[in-house]
């Protein structure tokens, strides 16, 4: 919900769903007021990371648009001091 620019304002709990995609990775499947702002933002993807230990666990998402990509490298070759061009910074977007 917080990728998403929300907290907990504007989003139930049962409009984010993790499932498990094919590779075996958590996958968001997002419904409702999720989607909807999702698709308002422009965000094409949502990285999931999941892990746990004994009584703890914790989750990190990180939503993505494609015009953040090229903005994401002129930032990383800035703090870097990369002479190179801002897209060879980060992978190509798939």
């Amino acid at each position: 919900m917080k990728s998403l620019g929300t907290g907990f304002r504007g989003v139930g709990w049962r409009d984010v769903e993790v499932v498990r995609a094919p590779s075996g990775a958590p996958s968001p499947r997002l419904h409702g007021r999720a989607l909807r702002r999702a698709e308002r933002l422009g965000v094409t993807e949502i990285a999931i990371s999941l892990s746990h230990s004994r009584g703890f666990a914790v989750a990190f998402a990180v939503a993505s648009r494609p015009d953040t990509v090229d903005s994401l490298a002129a930032t990383s070759a800035t703090l870097w001091g990369e002479s190179t061009a801002p897209q060879a910074a980060l992978p190509a977007a798939s």
